[in-house]
């Protein structure tokens, strides 16, 4: 009996509707949604499901789950984080390169890249008072940093959307406000991140265009935003997971 699966491809806009049948598992559909996006076989084993934050074994199939399915990179090849040299995904697969990318990106501009509570801002405005006695607060460092890294990020997607053509270069420069992560900013701190980018985002975005844009392909500077991001974000990246374990017959929680 076949039934429908709603999935979404972070490679594109739209939500996709494929008709299963409902013994198909999780490791058969990826196939058939690799083939979609033309990733290679060589890559497809570093993809899986992912449902409402929760990860899907292999063995699970259509039958069991409800709801859109998600398909992201979830393992990163080794030593990929190097800048002294390219990504291996990149030379390896250059669309699950792509893929990885648009994944970060779409995550990046949502938000969940870096929020208040990722930051370690929880509850707590970034501003400081102008007049400040002494020493500078510790958030006004941390607010400088973080502005410092959305420059350099922000910056680089810029760049990225000129160079894919996108949008043109004036246009882009007219909606920075776009490219800024929901949620992480609000009021008087969006608006001084804004009056900072609109300062110096063109002259950035100027310079990256120079130094990429002779070799006609944008897939240099997109490895670097995703290793930036790593840099900046490292709990974006990794996994963590709750098990519990007897100890002289407590049962203890462990992450």
């Amino acid at each position: 009996m076949a039934s429908d699966v709603t999935l979404e491809l972070l490679d594109r806009e739209e939500v996709m509707t494929v008709e299963c049948e409902q013994d198909l598992t999780m490791d058969q559909l990826l196939v058939t949604m690799a083939d979609i996006c033309h990733i290679s076989p060589v890559a497809r084993g570093l993809f899986a499901f992912k449902q409402a934050g929760r990860w899907l074994p292999p063995s699970h199939t259509v039958s069991a789950e409800t709801g859109a399915l998600q398909l992201r990179l979830r393992y990163k090849m080794p030593d990929w984080r190097s800048r002294d040299r390219a990504s291996n995904l990149k030379n390896v697969d250059p669309k699950a390169f792509q893929y990885f990318y648009s994944q970060v990106r779409k995550d990046f501009d949502c938000g969940l890249v870096c929020n208040k509570k990722v930051a370690g801002e929880k509850d707590q405005k970034w501003w400081v008072p102008i007049i400040q006695p002494g020493a500078r607060d510790k958030r006004e460092d941390r607010l400088i940093e973080l502005n410092v890294n959305m420059l350099e990020l922000v910056g680089r997607n810029m760049a990225i959307d000129v160079m894919d053509e996108v949008i043109d270069k004036k246009e882009v420069l007219k909606n920075v406000k776009s490219y800024i992560p929901k949620d992480l900013y609000s009021g008087l701190e969006k608006m001084m991140l804004v009056k900072m980018l609109q300062a110096n985002v063109e002259g950035y975005v100027d310079k990256l265009l120079k130094a990429y844009q002779p070799t006609m392909s944008s897939m240099q500077i997109k490895d670097e935003f995703l290793k930036l991001t790593e840099k900046f974000f490292p709990t974006y990246f990794c996994e963590s997971f709750s098990a519990q374990y007897d100890e002289g017959g407590r049962v203890l929680e462990v992450r």
